[in-house]
This record gives structure tokens, C-alpha cells and sequence, in this order.
């Protein structure tokens, strides 16, 4: 079984190398690690080549400056895998033998996705963080896709919504021709959101091995949400909602109802972040929308429909614009 690595490059000198050893150190070795370089303008393209020239297993690829997106899809236009995975280029895995015992547990279950969860590092800090208490694999093997998405959100785990947190059956991205919105934010909620619901067969690997580093000056949960970046929130929350409400399947349909809540949550506090006469017009559409507060099996999203109860809307708008603010670091 071969597994294709995707990381897309952008100005990653200080991280690159960090990143693409800690995966080619995996004990299993039928790999390839497709570098996409994204019109990089501080050498990372020709570390990218010089990473490819110490290991056959690495490729570099080189493109002009599109965007994470793109890069994404160009490395599933090549990735010749029959799993696909992908790493940001500032992130790193953890535990060599990790790889090794996905790929033992996909033997077993033959899912079309088995996810797995994170450590976040915060590198102003120099502090880890482990994710919160894992999923219950029990409850994701051998399930229904949709009792396995209910759980999964039950269990409020934060890397179901990132490509990089889910090792995928190519067949699923190729037949289904899954390509993510090119020139927009909030990318992986839609791309994973598709995957979610045209996977049959799901898994959970217990052990964190994925290191997620954030607090640095590139990291995207530093910048400002601008009103272009909430619009592709709406963008990309409106059209999974309208994918899942024209699911047949009632209970495939509520979970990923379900799943929608929590990126329906974070548009309301980036609402309260923005200051553009445009908002106004959003949250009244937003606001029809709310019943997928109601239809939330996530632990995080059941309080804010508590809150919500109680404060109303705009004011719990308001204090998730707070949480957001804290969580990262924005100023």
C-alpha cells in the first residue's frame, strides 16, 4: 500500500526540512512525498529539489504562486498513492512508527478514512498542547458513516475539520474528481466536508503523531479576518448546506448537519470581528440558518445554543468573537 504525502510550500525554509525528515523517518517506507512549491521567494524551492535529490521518495514540484489551494491540487493531479495525506509545511509528525500502524489498522478495516489527532505546539511559547480526549474507536470502526460522524463531533475533536488530520482512500478524491476552492480560506472545511459525506467505511487511529505549530508570524491563525475571509466561510457553510440537505439518507443528512455547526459557530464570532457595512446583510442570512444549533451533537456548539438561549444571538456573536480572539493570539 502506497501513501502519498502532500505538503504545499510557501517560504518555509526554517520549517521545511524539519517537516519532510520527520516523515521520511517513518518506519514504513512505501511512500512519496510530493513538495509543491507555491512560487516561493525565500530559497524554499531549492531546498524543495535538494530534499528530492537525498530521497527518491521525494518530488519536487514547482509552480507559480496560487495559493495553498493550488498546490493541494496539484499534488493530487500527481500523487500516484492508493492513500493520500497531507502536512502543512511549518508542521511535523511524531512517533516514527506511526505511519506503520495506520497502515496495519486500514488492513483490518479497510476504511475509506481513518482519522487521527493532533498535538498543537506554540512555538512563541515553546509549549504543547495535546488535543482533548480522543474518539472511541469502537464507535467509528465498523459503523455507520453516519453514527461514526455523530460521534466524531460528539467527541469535539478539532482535526476533523483539517485535510492533515485524515489519511483518505485515493479512489474517494479521484472518482469523485475533489478538488478544493482555489483563492479562498476555509478550504479544508469544505474539502473535508465532501469526504465526510462520500465515505462509507470510517477509522480512528488513537495516537497523536501529527505536531500542529502555531504561534508564529506565518502561521494563518495570526492574521486579521478580513470581510473576504468571512464571506468564504458563508461560501463554503452555504454550499455544504445545501449538499446536505439534499442527502436521501435522514441520518447521514443530520450528521452532517452536524458537522456544519461548528463552522456555523465560528461565522458568527468572526461576524463581531469584522467591521464592514457587508456583515449586516450576512448575519441576517446566518440567522436562518440557526436551527443547526438545535441539531448539534457537538459538545462546544450545545453551549453556544445554551448561551444563545439566554443572551440571544448578537450578544453570543459577541463573546465567541472574544473566545476567537484569545484562542488565537489575534490582536
Amino acid at each position: 500500500m502506497k501513501i502519498s504525502v502532500i505538503i504545499p510550500v510557501y517560504n518555509s525554509m526554517r520549517y521545511l526540512r524539519e517537516c519532510v525528515t520527520s516523515i521520511t523517518s517513518q518506519t514504513y517506507r512505501d511512500i512519496e512525498v510530493l513538495l509543491v512549491n507555491d512560487g516561493s521567494t525565500d530559497g524554499s524551492g531549492d531546498l524543495c529539489d535538494a530534499l528530492a535529490r537525498e530521497d527518491s521518495r521525494v518530488v519536487a514540484i514547482h509552480q507559480p504562486n496560487g495559493g495553498t489551494s493550488a498546490a493541494r491540487n496539484m499534488g493530487l493531479e500527481r500523487a500516484t498513492g492508493d492513500y493520500i495525506t497531507f502536512t502543512d509545511n511549518d508542521d511535523f509528525w511524531e512517533r516514527p512508527q506511526a505511519l506503520e500502524e495506520l497502515v496495519a489498522q486500514l488492513a483490518e478495516s479497510d476504511a475509506d478514512m481513518v482519522l487521527f489527532d493532533c498535538t498543537v505546539y506554540w512555538q512563541d511559547t515553546d509549549k504543547r498542547v495535546p488535543s482533548r480526549p480522543c474518539a472511541d474507536r469502537s464507535r467509528v470502526r465498523n459503523k455507520p458513516a453516519s453514527e461514526a460522524i455523530l460521534h466524531l463531533m460528539s467527541a469535539n475533536i478539532f482535526s476533523t475539520y483539517c485535510v492533515w488530520g485524515k489519511l483518505i482512500r485515493a479512489s474517494i478524491i479521484r472518482e469523485n474528481g475533489l478538488r478544493f476552492p482555489v483563492g479562498m480560506r476555509n478550504e479544508d472545511i469544505d474539502f473535508c466536508g465532501d469526504l465526510f459525506r462520500l465515505s462509507r467505511r470510517l477509522d480512528w487511529y488513537n495516537e497523536r503523531f501529527y505536531v500542529y505549530r502555531k504561534g508564529h508570524e506565518g502561521a494563518q491563525t495570526k492574521q486579521r479576518i478580513t470581510y473576504g475571509m468571512l464571506n468564504d466561510l458563508k461560501t463554503v457553510f452555504l454550499r455544504q448546506m445545501r449538499e446536505a440537505e439534499a442527502l436521501e439518507d435522514a441520518d447521514l443528512r443530520r450528521a452532517m448537519i452536524s458537522y456544519l455547526s461548528f463552522p456555523y459557530a465560528v461565522w458568527m464570532g468572526q461576524s463581531k470581528l469584522v467591521r464592514d457595512e457587508r456583515v449586516s446583510s450576512d448575519v441576517a442570512e446566518m440567522k436562518r440558518y440557526r436551527h443547526v444549533l438545535r441539531e448539534s451533537t457537538h459538545p462546544s456548539v450545545g453551549l453556544v445554543r445554551r448561551v444563545c438561549g439566554v443572551l440571544g444571538f448578537s450578544l453570543t456573536s459577541s463573546l465567541l468573537a472574544v473566545y476567537l480572539r484569545k484562542r488565537n493570539h489575534l490582536s
